[in-house]
C-alpha cells in the first residue's frame, strides 16, 4: 500500500479554493451543477469532522452536487507503552496490546478485500477533492 504524506491544513485549503475556482468558470448559463467527489478515509486530521462541513458548504451553494467515498480504514497502529510506566500502565498496556494484535489480525483479514473493492468511478465527477 502507498501511503502519502499528510495534507496540512494550508493544502486541505487551498484544495477547497481550487474547487470553489472551478465553480466559478462555470458558465451562468450552464443549469447542471459540479458533480463533486469529497475522497476522506486516513488522515491525520478530523477528517469526520471535516468532510460533512465541506459536502454542506458545497451543497448549499447550488452550484454543486457532492457524493462521498471513504477509503477502508488504515492499519492499527501498536500502543506504545511510556517509558515510565507504572505497574497500572504496564498491566494496562499488556491488555492493550492483546486488544492490537486482535485488530492487527481482523484488519490483514479483511482489508485486502475492502481496498479490491474500493473502486470510486473519478470518470463520473467534474472535481475529486481529497479530504
Amino acid at each position: 500500500m502507498v501511503t502519502h504524506p499528510p495534507l496540512s491544513a494550508r493544502a486541505l485549503a487551498s484544495a477547497f479554493i481550487l474547487v470553489l475556482m472551478l465553480a466559478g468558470f462555470q458558465s451562468a448559463a450552464s443549469a447542471a451543477p459540479l458533480r463533486v467527489l469529497i475522497i476522506d478515509g486516513q488522515n491525520n486530521h478530523a477528517w469526520t469532522v471535516t468532510t460533512p462541513l465541506l459536502k454542506r458548504i458545497l451543497t448549499e451553494t447550488g452550484r454543486f452536487t457532492v457524493d462521498v467515498s471513504t477509503s477502508p480504514p488504515r492499519k492499527p497502529v501498536a500502543p506504545k507503552l511510556p517509558k515510565d510506566a507504572t505497574a497500572e500502565q504496564q498491566a494496562a498496556h499488556a491488555q492493550s496490546l492483546v486488544r492490537f494484535q486482535t485488530e492487527e489480525a481482523d484488519h490483514a483479514a479483511k482489508a485486502p478485500a475492502l481496498w479490491a473493492a474500493w473502486r470510486p468511478c473519478f470518470a463520473s465527477y467534474d472535481v475529486v477533492l481529497s479530504n
